[in-house]
């Protein structure tokens, strides 16, 4: 959460960090030890984001789903649509990409004062599905 705290400070968007009483105080429960107070955010599900965002589409905007990629590339020669993207079925290319996944794990998204929506994600690999406490520590 460090380097978290870091770029909120590099960005000048407001951020308090929260460890002990401050931050049991402030969210009602001893279960986390520390943690970063971004004012204005909220925690939600991206799953229902993305389906609310696609049930309200324009009408100049094709949504392709259960579509994987196989590859793509944001330096594509075309200056007006730079962006290609290759499934088994086809090819788009757009001016802009929004890359996500299908992983709901430790993402804040905010709203930073200039209009950008900034996302953090946090996701490891466990594939014994238990982690250590020192690999916790290391984040």
């Amino acid at each position: 959460m460090r380097p978290t705290a870091a770029m909120l400070q590099s960005l000048n968007e407001p951020n308090e960090w929260l460890e002990g009483p401050a931050l049991h105080e402030k969210i009602g429960f001893k279960h986390f030890r520390a943690a970063i107070y971004t004012p204005g955010t909220v925690l939600l599900n991206p799953a229902a984001l993305t389906r609310g965002l696609a049930d309200h589409l324009p009408e100049n905007v094709r949504l392709f789903e259960h579509s994987p990629v196989v590859r793509w590339n944001n330096e594509f020669s075309t200056d007006k649509y730079p962006v290609l993207v290759e499934t088994p079925s086809g090819r788009v290319r757009a001016r802009k990409m929004i890359l996500a996944v299908n992983v709901f794990a430790g993402i804040t998204m905010r709203r930073t004062t200039d209009q950008r929506i900034l996302i953090r994600q946090n996701i490891r690999y466990e594939p014994k599905l238990r982690v250590s406490d020192e690999a916790l520590a290391r984040g």
